[in-house]
């Protein structure tokens, strides 16, 4: 009896693990593009596992992927810096609209503005 109670317990836990596991792997806590910060949008266009940036920029990107990088650097445009000159930040992230938006367009040097506007250290040095 002791035995068939334990393992009931047990698959019980084990189940209750499983169905959060799965929960948590649907994605169904995705932050709206207009309600990320900052260090949100860096993630989502820089980083792993997505690597936007390195996609667009090599032309290895989807369409969906380049409209997201879009997207996500005008909602970049919206946000204040935690340091530094507003309009320094204003005219920084422009650029990286308009080099997402040529790579959108394929342009023809539009990986080397992309490139050149993703200056990590320009906009850190002033304004993270």
């Amino acid at each position: 009896m002791r035995y068939l109670i334990l393992v009931s317990l047990l698959a019980s836990v084990a189940m209750f693990s499983l169905g959060n596991i799965a929960i948590a792997e649907s994605g169904d806590d995705e932050v709206a593009i207009e309600d990320m910060t900052i260090a949100d949008i860096m993630k989502a266009a820089h980083k792993k596992p997505k690597h936007l940036l390195k996609k667009v920029a090599t032309g290895a990107a989807k369409p969906a992927e380049q409209e997201e990088l879009l997207q996500l650097y005008k909602a970049l445009t919206k946000l204040e810096p935690p340091k530094g000159d507003a309009a320094s930040w204003k005219a920084k992230t422009t650029l990286l609209v308009e080099a997402a938006e040529a790579a959108l367009s394929k342009a023809e040097d539009a990986d080397r503005q992309l490139t050149r506007a993703a200056n990590c250290m320009a906009c850190h040095q002033l304004h993270k």
